[in-house]
């Protein structure tokens, strides 16, 4: 029985070569100088202050930080803000919110 694909990576040489620049001289792929870069160029076009960027290198971690600025701006008695969400829902929704 052959193996189904349900997607393929499209990378060419030029991002090939442009990760292990950065693999190589930074030694990170989720932080460092190349990130660090990319959110001065994304504030200046966005036209904020470089400190009110933040990437994340996948949506559940952008959830997740989401969530906590959310909450940490939430005034409530017991110490935990109430989250409605559809029933119907992706399970990192859940998690950050559970988190």
């Amino acid at each position: 029985m052959s193996a189904m694909r349900l997607s393929r990576s499209i990378v060419g040489e030029a991002e090939a070569r442009a990760v292990a620049r950065v693999l190589l001289e930074d030694g990170y792929l989720g932080m460092g100088a190349e990130v660090r870069r990319f959110e001065e160029e994304l504030a200046a076009y966005l036209g904020v202050k470089p400190a009110q960027v933040v990437t994340t290198n996948s949506g559940t971690a952008a959830l997740h930080l989401a969530v906590d600025a959310v909450a940490a701006g939430c005034a409530v008695k017991d110490g935990r803000p109430e989250v409605l969400v559809p029933s119907l829902t992706f399970v990192a929704s859940f998690q950050a919110i559970s988190a």
